[in-house]
């Protein structure tokens, strides 16, 4: 077929995939939403029109005869009722339409996201070609609802982020997504700016105040920290040195075990001590947490970085390494190595 040809038999759903610039598996999951959510519609309008053609012809008959008597009077009112003229164009807009509209705004939204972040990071390449039929029809049902803007783009992140790592969002964190109230979901996206590895160090998003703690714990976001959470440095080995190393999901940050190590003296410091044990204090996001932190634009080395920043009040430089997650997981590559380099050379 020719290329001109392959255009033309496109839909506009399609083409507006094929601009994202996604990768092969990113294109043929974003379609299968369309392909889903789409044909359960017209099936749907098919057999409203299969059912009214098979309505018995006397129904009909004195349907009109209603219509016509009673017109005449509904336009009257129509003419002096605004409020009953309203009700009467809601009515005529029916609300599978609404729901349709509803879901296009959605996929508009998920392919504006899927254009404006960078797919390197994400597993693009890995997992179905297809999304889940499940997640699917329970995410449609979602659209269906999102009536406001908010709400599509929501949504919209929620397709995005799913299309891009394919699992993220269990039924449980579609509920999570949905009860959350728009207030909360800004104070969250502000406070997982600083989110590492799934925990938050108080030394960068600063202690939250007893309501807003409430909060994120109640909508299912954040473990109640109880009498507090802390993110241990734990013993590594590298080459003929042990040091102390500290986990924070995509990077880490080392440095030798030595006596008498400074700490900090305030509770939430960049390095301080739990009983005998090197720690920071953080906050631990959920599950649902962590899923729905993907939704939130985030470069994990901007928090890194100031965090970093921080312990070099208490770690000379020359004795504090970095270190980035290799992307298959088995190592970890020390940052502005020449492994690092070929890695990311962008970077």
């Amino acid at each position: 077929m020719h290329n001109d040809e392959h255009q033309s038999s496109q839909t506009g759903f399609e083409v507006g995939i094929s601009e994202t610039g996604i990768k092969l598996k990113a294109d043929s999951r974003a379609i299968s939403i369309g392909d889903r959510w789409f044909s359960n519609w017209l099936r749907k309008k098919s057999f409203r029109t299969d059912r009214s053609a098979q309505t018995d012809d006397q129904l009909i008959k004195l349907e009109a005869q209603a219509v016509e008597r009673s017109g005449e009077k509904l336009l009257q009112r129509i003419d002096s009722d605004d409020e009953f003229a309203l009700q009467v164009l809601s009515i005529a807009y029916s609300r599978e339409e609404r729901r349709r509209d509803n879901k296009e705004g959605v996929i508009l939204a998920a392919l504006e996201h899927l254009k404006s972040i960078p797919s390197g990071s994400e597993k693009v390449d890995e997992g179905p070609e297809k999304l889940n039929d499940e997640f699917l029809d329970r995410a449609e049902r979602y659209a269906e609802d999102a009536s406001t803007e908010e709400l599509r783009e929501r949504w919209g992140r929620v397709l995005a982020a799913e299309i891009r790592e394919p699992g993220t969002f269990s039924n449980k964190v579609l509920r999570v997504i949905d009860e959350l109230e728009s207030d909360i979901a800004r104070l969250f996206e502000n406070f997982v700016a600083s989110n590492m590895g799934g925990v938050v160090p108080l030394y960068l998003s600063g202690p939250l105040s007893f309501p807003q703690q409430s909060s994120l714990i109640s909508a299912g976001l954040i473990v109640d920290p109880g009498l507090g959470n802390f993110r241990k440095f734990s013993k590594a080995p590298l080459g003929n040195t042990e040091f102390w190393l500290l986990n924070m999901g995509e990077y880490a940050a080392a440095f030798p075990i030595a006596p008498n190590i400074p700490v900090s003296s305030e509770e939430n410091g960049a390095l301080i001590k739990n009983g005998k044990e090197l720690s920071i204090r953080v906050y631990v996001l959920t599950d649902a947490g962590k899923a729905i932190s993907k939704l939130v634009p985030n470069n994990p080395l901007i928090p890194f970085g100031r965090y970093i920043a921080g312990l070099r009040e208490y770690i000379p430089q020359n004795k504090l390494l970095t270190f980035r997650l290799h992307p298959d997981r088995t190592h970890w590559v020390l940052i502005g190595s020449e492994e690092y380099l070929e890695i990311w050379p962008d970077e």
